[in-house]
């Protein structure tokens, strides 16, 4: 199963924040879109990606009032890692799993195209299980359609 099974059932909306916009900026459009992570781009180049974990670890080691005026750039990830459309689901996971990362940002023929989660992955393979599970019950018990 390949990364693309995600990518043609979810929206394709590209969420970005440039690297000179405030912590702030990037908590608005977090809640605003009700998604984790925001790529870091200037026009079609990819800069970074901020996630929400980021922005936690920044705040719990501040000691000014002003976290919300820190610049993106200040604390974005910068060795961004990315999936390709034909990349394999379960590879993809175990990427995820190993570098702790929960959104991996899309790429077809070079161009980003969007983002994975975690929770896109886990239920896109938890559905694609169940399914197999049930047609080897049918299977076993004689309801096996052909």
């Amino acid at each position: 199963m390949q990364v693309k099974m995600i990518a043609n059932t979810k929206d394709s909306a590209l969420y970005t924040i440039s690297k000179n916009s405030s912590i702030h900026e990037a908590i608005t459009k977090l809640t605003e879109f009700k998604i984790g992570a925001l790529l870091v781009m200037e026009g079609k180049t990819v800069d970074g990606i901020i996630s929400e974990r980021d922005i936690l670890n920044v705040c719990s080691r501040c000691q000014s009032d002003n976290v919300c005026s820190i610049k993106v750039s200040e604390i974005m990830t910068t060795n961004v890692v990315f999936a390709e459309m034909d990349d394999d689901l379960m590879e993809v996971m175990e990427v995820m799993r190993h570098r702790h990362i929960r959104h991996l940002p899309l790429r077809s023929n070079g161009e980003v195209t969007g983002m994975v989660s975690m929770r896109d992955v886990n239920s896109t393979l938890l559905d694609a299980m169940s399914d197999e599970n049930e047609q080897l019950v049918n299977y076993i018990t004689g309801r096996y359609v052909t």
